[in-house]
């Protein structure tokens, strides 16, 4: 049976990766660390808070309505008193009270607690069920799957990433991380469609500058070649670790960390 809430430790995982993808953060941070003065690091000076919490609400899977962020973050109250605001609001204002926010939201997608094979408890049918709940509920994979099947034939590209990084912090980070050239390229190749659009405002610019008609089909061409490109490489290249090839090799995995982690 699921518990009714991830921890604040998986929570907090979840955040730096979603924060690490969404706006780039790199600076580590804690349940302590207040979020307010967060945002106020130059290097996320541009980040509009708002965008951020929508998009959170996407990651975790909950939607809420402004008048629970005003809740947690009072916004009106830093509009009308900022000076009150900035003294009785935001030194409360932390990530582990976010954590907390959030996990009292965020449907539990499973717990990957062992479960009974045969009369006896196993560690690793559990984790196995969680595997097939993550990719079903989160991911949307409505393919069947068995433990011996390669995770790559159910999961590739896109689907892949996000299959990996939600289970990186619904189990507390006991799985490696997949290579940051090929996550660059995962996300680049969603990124194809923007590039087209720049690059054709560009382009339009340039006609009207050279009057050469011909300079727009440039835009097209090279939104579909970095498209392509990206679609193979993802295809083609495996991020997997070596020792994991099919589900059955990444519920072991996940069982032996948690041993390790359990009694170093």
């Amino acid at each position: 049976m699921a518990p009714q809430q991830y921890s604040p430790n998986q929570i907090l995982l979840g955040l730096r990766s979603f924060l690490k993808d969404e706006v780039g953060a790199d600076t580590s941070f804690n349940l302590e660390t207040n979020v307010i003065q967060y945002f106020h690091d130059p290097e996320l000076a541009e980040v509009d808070l708002a965008d951020v919490l929508e998009s959170m609400e996407e990651f975790f899977g909950f939607k809420c309505g402004l008048a629970e962020w005003e809740e947690l973050f009072h916004f009106e109250l830093a509009q009308s008193n900022p000076a009150l605001w900035r003294q009785s609001i935001v030194p409360t204002v932390t990530f582990g009270k976010l954590a907390e926010f959030i996990a009292q939201r965020a449907p539990v997608t499973t717990s990957f607690a062992p479960m009974m094979v045969l009369g006896n408890r196993c560690a690793t049918a559990g984790i196995f069920m969680g595997l097939m709940q993550t990719a079903s509920r989160v991911v949307r994979v409505e393919k069947r799957f068995a433990p011996h099947t390669p995770i790559r034939d159910v999961l590739k590209g896109r689907k892949l990433d996000k299959f990996w990084t939600h289970l990186r912090w619904m189990t507390e980070n006991n799985i490696p991380e997949l290579p940051a050239s090929w996550r660059f390229a995962c996300h680049s190749v969603g990124l194809s469609v923007l590039a087209f659009i720049l690059v054709l405002f560009i382009l339009l610019v340039l006609v009207k500058v050279f009057a050469n008609p011909w300079l727009p089909m440039a835009a097209p061409v090279f939104a579909i070649v970095v498209y392509l490109y990206g679609k193979m490489y993802l295809d083609w290249v495996n991020p997997l670790p070596t020792s994991i090839v099919t589900f059955r090799d990444l519920a072991m995995l996940i069982d032996e960390n948690r041993k390790a982690n359990i009694n170093p």
